[in-house]
């Protein structure tokens, strides 16, 4: 609510606009537009994360870029005539410009941070609006292709353009500016996701008779959905730390890019790994994911929902197939579980019975009516329950909030999935 009412005000102020005020100095201007692109970006951030569309029309919008500069840095004298060079107002929303800039060995500023972060949020977007809004039924699966691979294409240039200091793809980098880095790969791998989360499924039961390109393309998309979870995986330290994340990367999204990733690993488990030549690290890399959770849950109710979300179809997954899953490690080290073996399969019918009832009994789901973001989950349709707080930050939340699981959504949904693939997969 608070991230809404302040954009609000920006649109209100005309910060989405460009300034034309020859009296303002340049320094005065960059940090509106500092502060127009931070509540962007991270309101569009709490819209992927809540799949919920954003407030922000970019066609009314003519602010530009930030300057790859801190505000500390700028000065009318140094920088007049760069503002002046660089044209960045008029391209801002040019779909042929995309909004990158051409690769430079320009070095790594405080400024230039911000704007690595503009352009992967607004792939992102775009990622939402072209693959997961409602319109996007009335389109052919070629189309959707088509939009895959366009923006896998802006992406991998981002990655390519971005200051030696913060590339993390590039293994010279330097020793410094480590959260940086952090930041920008687990926005990257996120984007990643959404881009080919569409191919995870058995597109081929779906699509009859499609031609080989078609199916190639969905399996290779397909495998770099699961590698990019995978590779959230790895750069995680193998020993789980709250105190990592709050010094080194996103702790306030952390539990949505934990969830994610997860999310694509057992959904990739479900389907017999059918998308992935190296399936036997898949396994190790949930059971690390949920590892991560477990630590977060002990301060985060969300983050032990995800948790407890995630551990469940775990269980539900080795109780109900072939497969040779050995988490009697997972069970030892979770306190909410008891060790016995002979009791997990009861506690897994159990978990899932309950993350069942909150899917399809509590929202009365269905994604035949309305379409949600892969990680959204819809809200209550009834007000019951509402209380007015009492004072300003003591805001009670309705009952139908309060179920377990609701806060993660329905993970295991999006608009190219069978209906509830993984529930129907395994009920007995």
């Amino acid at each position: 609510m608070a991230i809404g009412i302040a954009l609000r005000h920006a649109l209100a102020l005309g910060l989405h606009l460009r300034n034309e005020d020859e009296t303002i100095e340049i320094v005065e201007k960059e940090r509106l537009v500092h502060t127009w692109w931070a509540l962007q970006t991270f309101e569009g951030s709490l819209s992927i994360m809540l799949g919920r569309p954003s407030l922000v029309v970019e066609d009314y919008c003519s602010v530009p870029l930030p300057l790859p500069a801190s505000t500390e840095q700028l000065s009318d004298k140094n920088m007049a005539s760069y503002w002046n060079d660089c044209g960045r107002g008029g391209k801002v929303y040019d779909e042929n410009a995309a909004g990158f800039d051409p690769p430079s060995l320009e070095l790594y500023t405080a400024g230039s941070f911000l704007r690595c972060l503009v352009n992967i949020s607004r792939i992102a977007q775009d990622a939402m609006i072209s693959l997961y809004s409602a319109r996007v039924t009335r389109r052919s699966w070629k189309n959707i292709q088509g939009r895959i691979a366009g923006l896998c294409n802006k992406l991998e240039t981002w990655a390519t353009t971005l200051p030696i200091e913060v590339n993390f793809t590039k293994s010279a980098a330097g020793r410094g500016f480590v959260r940086e880095r952090f930041i920008l790969q687990v926005n990257y791998i996120r984007a990643k996701i959404l881009i080919t989360r569409p191919c995870l499924c058995r597109l081929d039961d779906r699509i009859p008779e499609q031609s080989q390109d078609s199916s190639n393309f969905n399996k290779e998309m397909a495998h770099i959905c699961v590698g990019s979870a995978k590779t959230l995986a790895d750069i995680l330290p193998a020993q789980a730390s709250a105190a990592y994340l709050h010094r080194t990367g996103p702790w306030w999204s952390m539990t949505h890019h934990l969830m994610q990733a997860l999310t694509v690993l057992l959904i990739e488990l479900s389907l017999d790994s059918i998308h992935d030549a190296e399936s036997e690290d898949i396994l190790p890399k949930v059971k690390k994911l949920i590892r991560w959770l477990g630590v977060l849950k002990k301060n985060d109710r969300v983050a032990g929902r995800a948790h407890d979300l995630g551990f469940g179809i775990l269980l539900d997954l080795a109780s109900r197939t072939n497969m040779d899953m050995n988490i009697s490690d997972l069970l030892h080290e979770d306190e909410s579980l008891p060790p016995e073996s002979n009791s997990q399969s009861a506690s897994a019918t159990s978990v899932n019975d309950e993350i069942q009832e909150s899917f399809t009994g509590a929202f009365n789901y269905d994604d035949r009516m309305s379409h949600q973001s892969m990680f959204a989950s819809p809200l209550s349709t009834h007000q019951e329950g509402w209380q007015v707080p009492a004072a300003a930050g003591s805001a009670i939340l309705p009952p139908g909030l309060e179920t377990p699981g609701t806060s993660v959504g329905n993970a295991f949904s999006t608009l190219y999935n069978e209906r509830d693939h993984v529930f129907t997969h395994f009920r007995i």
